[in-house]
């Protein structure tokens, strides 16, 4: 069924997050980059990238009765991703493109509420919810900034690093690292009170 999607916002970049097209063919409509699906198999929610919305679909209400699909327009800023906590009640929208600044957006997904972003010093490479959705790991890009920074926010800029994201205040803590983490390497507490990475 055809849905009433928002305008895209900004045209996108093609490098980045869950749905590139590598081969290059044109898409026929809005493209999906980004799905997932909740624990309890109740809902799926996913990305349309080019028209800055996240779709809730019902499951399986939403196949037969598509006015039980609700769409939500993330309005001034760019999202490709979205990562959703093993409670289904929190969910992480964000852009994995090259060169955005990171914002993390945290979406009402039961509800109306109010979008909630969160802007971080790095761009986003990846994110880790804990098992309650509480506190997030969000792994960041290291830019190409040359060998001398010339300045803090371009010493930041190319340094490996990760925030520590409190969802329910939205305060955040960046830490630089000398080496790289990657994604497979990382583990945080059921609990949310301690992360483990490989470095």
């Amino acid at each position: 069924a055809s849905l009433p999607l928002p305008n895209a916002p900004v045209p996108p970049p093609l490098d980045a997050d869950a749905g590139p097209n590598d081969a290059g063919v044109p898409t026929l409509g809005p493209e999906l980059t980004d799905l997932d699906l909740a624990p309890d198999g109740s809902f799926a929610i996913a990305v349309v990238r080019d028209r800055g919305a996240l779709v809730r679909v019902p499951l399986p209400q939403g196949f037969s009765d598509p006015s039980t699909i609700r769409v939500r327009a993330i309005e001034d800023q760019l999202i490709g991703s979205i990562t959703l906590a093993k409670t289904g009640k929190t969910a992480i929208a964000y852009t994995t493109a090259a060169g955005i600044e990171g914002v993390v957006v945290i979406p009402d997904i039961d509800g109306d509420a109010p979008v909630r972003g969160i802007r971080l010093r790095k761009a986003v490479r990846a994110v880790a919810l804990s098992d309650d959705g509480k506190r997030a790991l969000i792994l960041h890009t290291a830019l190409n900034v040359g060998q001398m920074p010339a300045n803090e926010d371009a010493r930041i800029d190319g340094s490996e690093g990760y925030s520590v994201l409190d969802t329910e205040s939205g305060f955040s803590k960046l830490q630089l690292t000398s080496a790289r983490i990657r994604e497979q390497n990382l583990l945080l507490t059921p609990d949310g009170t301690r992360v483990f990475a490989l470095l």
